[in-house]
């Protein structure tokens, strides 16, 4: 009894079209608020300590955007940081320089019409626009 209870609650979840995708955005947005509360909370832990004292020497004499608030340094590890982004660029110049340059850049695109996009959503009764993780 209990596993059709959780099978109708994830289709029920599914099939709910706009506010799928706000819950989606709203899960989304708490996980990113907790693990950067935990990088606030655990500055030691994560060795940001040393990266602080570099960045303290070279911002001597610099006094703004001190009444701002406290920065705290993202380690490299967190996604869509600015360190995070220079390092996969980094690691793209050496790609680069070992295998050489691409010459090629392939972009997919998907058309909402195809007979495989309606035989998915038709039995569900959605459009395209309300399941945008079929189209990815």
């Amino acid at each position: 009894m209990l596993s059709d209870y959780s099978a109708d609650e994830a289709q029920t979840l599914l099939h709910s079209r706009k506010l799928f995708q706000q819950f989606v955005v709203e899960g989304y947005t708490i996980v990113e608020s907790e693990r950067l509360s935990f990088i606030r909370n655990n500055k030691k832990k994560l060795r940001v300590d040393k990266f602080c004292n570099l960045q303290k020497s070279l911002d001597t004499g610099t006094t703004k955007g001190l009444e701002k608030g406290k920065r705290v340094i993202l380690p490299l590890t967190f996604g869509r940081s600015r360190r995070y982004m220079d390092q996969l660029y980094f690691d793209g110049m050496t790609i680069c320089s070992h295998v050489g340059f691409p010459y090629l850049f392939i972009t997919l695109n998907y058309n909402p019409n195809w007979p495989e996009v309606h035989r998915l959503l038709e039995p569900l009764n959605l459009k395209a626009t309300d399941r945008p993780t079929i189209l990815l």
